[in-house]
């Protein structure tokens, strides 16, 4: 009886590993049917972002400049559309001449520096 018991603690044991590690369809994994597509998730609907015009994009960008890239100056800011909202790109260019590129989300946030596409 023991051994009986015993072998099937070690079998439920190991099943349950396995089913933990490899959710497969269900709620385990990433949206719906854990596919790793955000579809059918709880936060499915496209989040719209507020109006961010050239002004405030600017604001934001010059913010961004004098607060972590002392010395350095901004050149051309560009808008463009997305689904979410206008995104804006703006040129910046080091005191040794070097230039590079600041992205403004449509929510206002500031990445980069980076390299200019060639």
């Amino acid at each position: 009886m023991k051994k009986v018991l015993l072998t099937s603690l070690v079998a439920f044991t190991a099943l349950s590993t396995i089913a933990l590690a490899y959710p497969g369809k269900g709620n385990g994994g990433y949206g719906a049917g854990g596919c790793g597509c955000p579809q059918g998730g709880p936060n499915a609907a496209q989040q719209q972002a507020p109006e961010l015009s050239d002004a405030d994009a600017r604001t934001a960008i010059d913010e961004y400049v004098n607060a972590n890239l002392k010395g350095y100056t901004v050149g051309a800011v560009q808008s463009y559309a997305t689904p979410r909202g206008a995104m804006f790109t703006a040129d910046v260019t080091d005191a040794s001449g070097n230039n590079f590129v600041l992205h403004v989300n449509p929510w206002g946030t500031v990445r980069g520096p980076f390299l200019p596409r060639s």
